[in-house]
């Protein structure tokens, strides 16, 4: 747990209105200002920043609250998450997390990172399948090589245990295997892979750790999935889609972060139950 002390510290040292003017154009009238809501459409301003009480208001969608829920709802991040990003902001030393809760979160975005090699992997395989997911990419998304690449897309073949016997080498536990979201337990009690002949899209946060994974059958013919740890927000494949098209205003800044992912691979560690496994080569 975050000390509250230190979370008040980080709160005081991110004025509001320098956080959310990085996001939103805003324009003073009198002691408050306003602008667009970030968070749905609209046409008239309705948002409002309060510098006095440090903290924002929608007139409009209803959403509220101080710096560290607006950079919470903004970037799609957990309220752990979101303090973290707002004290590097202001060049504060983390507080010392030692939990259990923080490795085995560790473990699973280090899970996410192996399984999304192995897609990407897949993807690039020389077989039919996974011929036709490149195809579903670069001719029904108008995708190209270096856009697969930069965005981690891959495929997940039509088998079930792929995946889990990849992650097992690499030294990952049933249990963590199973807490990932990636993988079930049968009524047999073996574990399988609930992805299957899909598409596969890594859902990224802004620090560039993989928090879930999209799927989609190559033919649309059923709807998208998505999959993630039950504590952690996820965005849907065709968001995600969208959200990274040239147009969008966070194009650019979430296209950074999801080059990230490829900056190193995933190895086999030689590790403890508990320990982070190591990123590099």
């Amino acid at each position: 747990m975050i000390p509250q002390e230190y979370i008040q510290e980080v709160v005081r040292r991110n004025d509001i209105e320098e956080v959310i003017g990085q996001y939103v154009q805003l324009r003073r009238r009198g002691r408050t200002l306003s602008g667009l809501c970030p968070f749905h459409n609209e046409k008239t301003p309705s948002f409002v920043v309060y510098p006095d009480t440090q903290s924002f208001y929608c007139f409009g969608c209803g959403a509220a609250g101080d710096v560290i829920n607006f950079v919470r709802k903004y970037n799609n991040l957990g309220y752990v998450e979101s303090v973290k990003q707002l004290a590097a902001r202001a060049g504060m030393p983390l507080p010392e997390e030692d939990d259990r809760e923080s490795r085995a979160r560790q473990r699973l975005l280090e899970i996410n990172r192996c399984a999304a090699r192995y897609f990407y992997e897949n993807l690039n395989a020389q077989t039919p399948e996974a011929a036709l997911a490149r195809k579903y990419w670069k001719e029904k998304r108008g995708l190209s090589d270096a856009a697969i690449r930069r965005f981690g897309l891959g495929y997940a073949p039509n088998e079930g245990f792929g995946l889990v016997n990849y992650l097992k080498r690499r030294g990952f536990q049933d249990d963590e295997l199973e807490h990932s979201g990636l993988i079930r337990r049968s009524e047999r009690g073996n574990l399988y892979t609930i992805f299957r002949h899909r598409v596969m899209v890594p859902i990224i946060d802004v620090r560039g750790a993989i928090i879930a994974f999209g799927g989609r059958v190559l033919d649309d013919s059923k709807p998208s999935t998505s999959t993630a740890p039950k504590r952690w927000s996820t965005t849907s494949p065709t968001h995600f889609l969208r959200s990274t098209s040239p147009k969008s205003p966070r194009a650019s800044a979430t296209s950074s972060a999801r080059a990230t992912w490829m900056s190193s691979q995933c190895t086999r560690p030689a590790l403890t139950r508990r320990s982070v496994p190591a990123a590099r080569r």
